[in-house]
C-alpha cells in the first residue's frame, strides 16, 4: 500500500495531466476514470458525510454534563470517524489508516455496547440515571482495548457496578 504522502495509481484524483488523451469528449474522459472499483471507493468515502449530520441533529454537546448520556454520543461519533479513516485508507492509501476496522469495532461497537448497558440497567431497575464511578474508568479504558485484557477489565467493571442491580428486585418495588 502507498505511504501517507503517496497517491496510489488507482486513486480517484482528476487533474489535467491524468485525463486520457485521444478522441474522447470531456464527459467520456471522466467516465473512463470512474472504474467500478473507483466508484465503490468513492461511495464508501461518502459514508462519514452521511453519518455525521445525524449526530449534529441529536445535539450531543448538550449532554456533556451527564456522562451516562454523553458517552452514547461519543460512541456514535466513532462510526463516522472510523468511516473517514477507512476512506483515507481506500482513497489516499494512508498506511496509518489500514487498521480502521479496529476503530470501528472498539470505538463504535464496543463503546456503544458499554454505553447502552449501564443506561438500560439503571433505567430498568429504577436506579438513578447517573454514571457509576467504575463506568467512568471502563469508558476510559475501552479505547485502549486492543489489548484483550483491557477489554475484559472494562466489561468486568460494568459487572462490578451493575451486576448487583440485575440480581435484585427493582429499587422502586415494582415488578419487572
Amino acid at each position: 500500500m502507498a505511504g501517507c504522502g503517496d497517491i496510489p495509481s488507482d486513486c480517484l484524483i482528476l487533474s489535467a495531466g491524468s485525463l486520457p488523451s485521444g478522441p474522447f469528449t470531456s464527459r467520456t474522459r471522466v467516465l473512463a476514470l470512474l472504474t467500478p472499483r473507483r466508484l465503490r471507493r468513492l461511495r464508501r468515502a461518502a459514508h462519514p458525510a452521511c453519518a455525521a449530520p445525524q449526530e449534529s441533529r441529536w445535539q450531543g454537546l448538550r449532554t456533556l454534563g451527564r456522562l451516562i448520556l454523553a458517552v452514547l454520543h461519543l460512541a456514535y461519533l466513532m462510526l463516522p470517524l472510523a468511516l473517514a479513516v477507512k476512506a483515507a485508507c481506500l482513497l489516499g492509501g494512508a498506511e496509518w489508516a489500514a487498521d480502521w476496522l479496529h476503530l470501528q469495532g472498539i470505538g463504535t461497537v464496543g463503546l456503544m455496547t458499554l454505553a447502552v448497558m449501564p443506561r438500560a440497567t439503571r433505567g430498568h431497575t429504577a436506579h438513578p440515571l447517573i454514571a457509576a464511578p467504575a463506568m467512568n474508568v471502563a469508558w476510559v479504558l475501552l479505547p485502549y482495548a486492543a489489548a484483550g485484557a483491557l477489554w475484559v477489565l472494562a466489561f468486568g467493571l460494568f459487572l462490578l457496578a451493575h451486576g448487583p442491580m440485575l440480581l435484585r428486585p427493582r429499587a422502586d418495588g415494582k415488578p419487572g
